[in-house]
């Protein structure tokens, strides 16, 4: 935990702006006769690390054209580089495009990009191979993406796809219909989005694997809306091209009625490989949900957290300390992010900063706790846990052990009352429990499904509670859960249920669906909180997703 820091009253970030205010203002270089360099490009990083937080400009023209060029760059605290581009004459520059980006050979192709007319994903596949920066982002080419995929010598991935999808539109109508299918182990998501860019498609990319499915949408080659279930917009798609296996088919024409996408492609390609990179990096040093993180040095002043940190890749740092200060050790990953629920785009970049900087260690087991003498010993008496099960067997499904449906209802209708007391929230799960034979889905037997929800009920907290929902589905209620934890909680049942087979099914051959709404995220009527957990649920089944949060619907 941090120290008290005397400094705290007056944080370096607060002389920040009187600095640049008081300064020099922006820092304007000789104006370049062709276009920048790389090393122009490096130089101006270089000097915008210098410039407490002014802007640094690079003006340059082209032999032949008449317009004029800038591009500038600024370093905001506890944030990558922000790269603006500008066009125009002597009377004026507008604004093309501005990025925040710490890959210079990036930023230099889509300057170039701007200058030439080329598209900005040809000149990356022509000129950008694989390099790790200081910060441990890994930049990729993507003509390196596509081609890794190729065991043999033959034309490029990316034009491959051009000609099939030119093919298909030659014989199709202008309506929805499946115009390319493929693997994710062949072919990455990577490729497959450098190839709709510039084939300019517009439609939706449905995607299905070991973690459920998931969609984006794409209008003229650009994403527009992508969705896990329980993600959406940016970090979906960041996690998505993480995905190294899978089914992936384009239904043309297709329009999402939502935007949530906000970066650009090019820039969500380099994140997505990036946290792919780190994930990696993570796994190998024995990271998963069961495992247990240390603070190396527990008596860290806060300022000295801060110094840490800053040798690392750069991440929101306010996100950084809360993750920080709830490591104790005796927490595992699971337990971690339930508090804490962080998408994976989130919280990846950040393990990977504690661990690249050396202020957590790993640990398979949690530290044995120090036994505490009570200096006052109250009375006690032992329960009869007999009794109480004999209590509890009659409101309980004999097939299944689990309770019956109007208990569901009643622990809502208690869970609700204890938040209009202390306002915690929680949130409800609704699930089904189906098996895959052959090409179909079938209900699970229910001598499969006590073995199942034994499974369950083994892994949640003695405060959660599990009981049927309906006819054929379940419903797991979690006091003191956000509806981002409760996917959390999902994952890891999905994980158990998956992990190993169950008596009589084949471990791949479970299928399950989750819908999860949670209190006040959504609703604070009873019967809105179950309605809105089972729409979800429809949903995920629908559209073939493991998890949907209801408030992703909306």
């Amino acid at each position: 935990m941090f120290k008290p820091n005397s400094n705290r009253a007056q944080p370096p970030s607060a002389n920040k702006p009187q600095e640049s205010a008081t300064g020099g203002g922006p820092a304007r270089l000789p104006r370049l006769w062709n276009e920048p360099s790389l090393e122009d490009i490096q130089n101006m990083l270089a000097r915008a690390k210098k410039n407490n937080g002014n802007m640094v400009e690079q003006p340059f023209s082209i032999t032949g054209q008449d317009s004029l060029f800038q591009v500038s760059v600024i370093l905001p605290e506890d944030s990558d580089p922000i790269w603006k581009f500008e066009r125009g004459t002597l009377a004026g520059l507008s604004e093309v495009w501005s990025l925040p980006s710490i890959d210079v050979q990036l930023i230099q192709n889509l300057v170039i990009s701007e200058c030439t007319g080329q598209q900005s994903v040809d000149l990356i596949s022509a000129t950008s191979g694989m390099s790790r920066s200081s910060t441990g982002n890994l930049s990729l080419g993507l003509a390196e993406v596509a081609e890794a995929q190729a065991e043999t010598p033959k034309p490029s991935a990316t034009s491959e796809m051009q000609k099939l999808l030119a093919d298909q539109k030659e014989v199709k109508p202008k309506s929805s219909s499946v115009s390319l299918e493929g693997d994710l182990e062949k072919l990455q998501l990577a490729a497959v989005l450098q190839s709709l860019a510039l084939t300019k498609v517009t439609g939706r990319l449905e995607l299905s694997g070991a973690n459920g499915g998931a969609e984006i949408y794409v209008v003229e080659g650009s994403p527009t809306h992508a969705t896990t279930g329980d993600t959406v917009g940016d970090n979906a798609l960041i996690e998505l091209l993480a995905w190294q296996s899978g089914k992936f088919r384009l239904m043309e024409n297709e329009r999402a009625t939502a935007t949530t996408i906000k970066k650009r492609l090019e820039s969500l390609l380099m994140e997505g490989v990036a946290l792919l990179d780190q994930h990696n990096f993570l796994k190998s040093l024995g990271l998963n949900l069961d495992t247990y993180l240390v603070q190396a040095y527990p008596n860290l002043s806060e300022m000295q957290f801060e110094q840490t940190v800053r040798r690392g890749p750069q991440v929101n740092m306010q996100t950084l300390k809360d993750l920080y200060l709830e490591i104790d050790g005796y927490t595992s990953l699971y337990d971690l992010l339930r508090r804490l629920p962080l998408a994976k785009a989130e919280w990846v970049p950040l393990l990977f900063n504690l661990t690249q900087v050396g202020l957590i260690t790993l640990a398979t087991e949690p530290p044995q706790q120090a036994k505490v003498v009570e200096t006052r010993v109250a009375p006690d008496v032992k329960l009869d846990e007999t009794g109480i099960q004999a209590a509890l067997r009659p409101m309980q499904r004999a097939e299944t052990e689990v309770f019956t449906y109007p208990l569901l209802q009643y622990f809502v209708k208690q869970e609700l009352a204890r938040f209009e007391v202390d306002s915690k929230p929680f949130a409800l799960i609704v699930f089904d429990l189906y098996m895959q034979k052959e090409n179909n889905l079938v209900p699970m037997p229910l001598s499969m499904v006590k073995s199942a929800l034994q499974r369950v009920r083994e892994m949640i907290r003695d405060i959660d509670t599990i009981g049927h929902y309906e006819t054929l589905d379940y419903g797991l209620i979690l006091p003191q859960t956000t509806g981002r934890s409760a996917t959390i909680v999902a994952q890891r049942v999905a994980e158990k249920l998956k992990s190993t087979p169950l008596p009589g099914v084949g471990a791949q051959s479970v299928n399950v669906a989750f819908g999860i709404a949670a209190v006040p995220q959504d609703t604070k009527s009873p019967g809105g909180l179950m309605l809105a957990a089972a729409e979800a649920k429809k949903n995920a089944r629908k559209n073939n997703l493991m998890i949907v949060e209801y408030k992703t619907m909306t």
